[in-house]
């Protein structure tokens, strides 16, 4: 049954140059593809970012205007957010779940809720889940957590990475925020198991990882490892970790080996090191992909799906990866992608498929067929949470499977954002 499906997030979801953009724009494109009609509603987009996905969609796309925060009502919100901001970049204190929602918003969304007819509203990220409440009981609410957030200060002090601002709240906040939703949507399953402890057995949670293009390229003869990614602080502890215990030991068995910098990462780098090329921004990551023998990533810390780990075996490219950067997808280890958390075992790997193409090429075919298995299951994963919504609001039961012709076509068609 075709549904009036309203995505709401105030990301940017267009070009989609990064993780968690790439998710949004996957969900969209997806749900789209199951054949249902997928608008979009942004929050405080400038109108450039709009102008853009207005035009790449070719849909319903909406925006809410941003506000400065001199003209923020009431005034103490926007100078109370402005005083934890600077708390939370230092470490201090975990912000309540609706720290990042600006209160003008709700009569916004009501406003908007009002004119329009939507049988799901799919909010992204739990920190915007007020938005939710402006919508009536016949809609199905769901949120797309992309992460869990308790905790996640803990997991990178734990690499000593002290000041970064991203998102984080505590577990009463997190729980208060998904229990607006009438299902959430985990992007693992050990996160989705998380969820379901921390919400009890009476809220629906389902697991819905992250789908990607296949866009499988020959392998080329150079030595040059690629990383691709933006300057989040567990990204940055990455690799300076690859590149103090892991590149000297492969520079001394490949001399010519190159650490190839790729993506918003480059305008936070400072260090210079030999071998080390910074790319900077790519328009069109295929580019970067194009000039990997291998591809690492290195991440000691974080939650969530690691998008550039699947985005890496999406177009053929032999990875070595920690634990953390395998999160989701741990099962394929050693076969789609090798797996290594000691930096001399990391190294070596890197050397492996650097001096042995039969070896890199082997794992890039079997990335090839996970990646294939993979969005068939996330499709169906996506359709399942749809059923669970036809179910509760019509009692009538609904099939969890692809449709024959979409299961038919997941090994040839592209998924997710093409950028």
């Amino acid at each position: 049954m075709k549904k009036r499906i309203l995505i709401i997030s105030d990301l940017p979801v267009f070009p989609a140059n990064a993780g968690n953009k790439t998710r949004v724009w996957a969900m969209m494109n997806n749900l789209r593809r199951l054949g249902h009609d997928v608008s979009f509603l942004g929050l405080g987009l400038r109108e450039k970012e709009f102008a853009g996905l207005r035009t790449a969609w070719d849909g319903n796309v909406h925006n809410i205007p941003a506000l400065r925060a001199r003209h923020a009502h009431p005034r103490w919100f926007a100078v109370m957010r402005f005083l934890t901001d600077r708390f939370i970049a230092r470490g201090i204190g975990e912000p309540g779940v609706d720290h990042w929602y600006w209160p003008h918003w709700d009569q916004a969304i009501a406003d908007f809720a009002s004119k329009h007819t939507f049988d799901v509203v799919i909010v992204e990220y739990v920190f915007f889940s007020r938005a939710l409440q402006q919508f009536g009981s016949s809609v199905c609410k769901i949120i797309d957590t992309h992460d869990v957030y308790t905790g996640r200060r803990e997991k990178l002090k734990a690499r000593k990475i002290k000041r970064f601002y991203q998102y984080l709240t505590r577990s009463s906040e997190e729980a208060r925020g998904l229990n607006r939703a009438d299902l959430v949507i985990g992007i693992q399953e050990n996160e989705s198991n998380y969820f379901r402890k921390l919400l009890g057995p009476f809220k629906h949670v389902i697991t819905v990882g992250h789908t990607v293009d296949l866009q499988p390229a020959p392998l080329p003869s150079s030595a040059d490892i690629l990383f691709l990614g933006s300057p989040y602080s567990a990204n940055i502890d990455g690799v300076t970790h690859f590149i103090e215990h892991c590149f000297p030991r492969i520079r001394a068995s490949v001399p010519n080996a190159c650490l190839l910098l790729a993506g918003s990462i480059c305008k936070s780098w400072r260090r210079r090191v030999a071998g080390l090329v910074l790319i900077g921004e790519v328009g069109d990551v295929r580019e970067a992909y194009a000039r990997a023998a291998v591809v690492i990533n290195p991440v000691l810390a974080g939650t969530g799906l690691k998008t550039k780990t699947i985005e890496a075996l999406a177009f053929g490219r032999a990875l070595v990866t920690t634990s953390c950067g395998a999160e989701g997808v741990q099962d394929a280890a050693g076969s789609a992608f090798y797996l290594a958390d000691d930096p001399d075992d990391f190294a070596d790997g890197v050397v492996k498929l650097l001096t042995s193409p039969n070896l890199a090429a082997a794992y890039a075919k079997t990335a090839i067929q996970f990646v294939e298995q993979w969005n068939n299951a996330q499709l169906s994963a996506l359709t399942q949470v749809l059923s669970t919504h036809h179910e509760h609001h019509t009692e009538t039961p609904h099939s969890t499977d692809l449709p024959p012709q979409l299961a038919a076509q997941v090994g040839n068609h592209c998924f997710g954002p093409g950028r």
